[in-house]
C-alpha cells in the first residue's frame, strides 16, 4: 500500500495558480482591448462634434443685399473663427 491516497478528489495547489493565472491574463487582454476600444470612441466622437460644430456656418444667412451683411457678421462673431471671418471680408469686398 502506498504512502499517498491516489483516490483524492479536487485539485492540487499547482493546477489552481496555473488558472489563477490564465484567467488573470485574459482578463489583462481584454481589459486592454476595452480600454482602447473606449478611447477610439472618445476620438471619434470628439471628430464627430467638431464637424458637426464646422456646419453650424451654414445657419447664416444668405446674403443678397447690403442689410444682410450685419446678420451674417453676427453669426460670424459668434463662431468665432478666423477662416470664415477672412473669407466673409473677401465677399464684402466683392459685394
Amino acid at each position: 500500500m502506498s504512502k499517498y491516497n491516489t483516490n483524492r478528489k479536487g485539485f492540487s495547489v499547482v493546477e489552481v495558480l496555473v488558472l489563477i493565472a490564465v484567467v488573470g491574463l485574459i482578463g489583462f487582454v481584454g481589459y486592454t482591448f476595452y480600454g482602447n476600444y473606449l478611447d477610439k470612441n472618445a476620438v471619434s466622437d470628439t471628430q464627430d462634434s467638431n464637424q458637426q460644430s464646422d456646419n453650424n456656418v451654414s445657419e447664416a444667412p444668405e446674403i443678397t443685399e447690403t442689410r444682410d451683411l450685419d446678420a451674417a457678421a453676427a453669426v460670424l462673431d459668434s463662431e468665432n473663427t478666423e477662416s470664415d471671418t477672412s473669407e466673409f471680408d473677401s465677399e464684402v469686398t466683392n459685394f
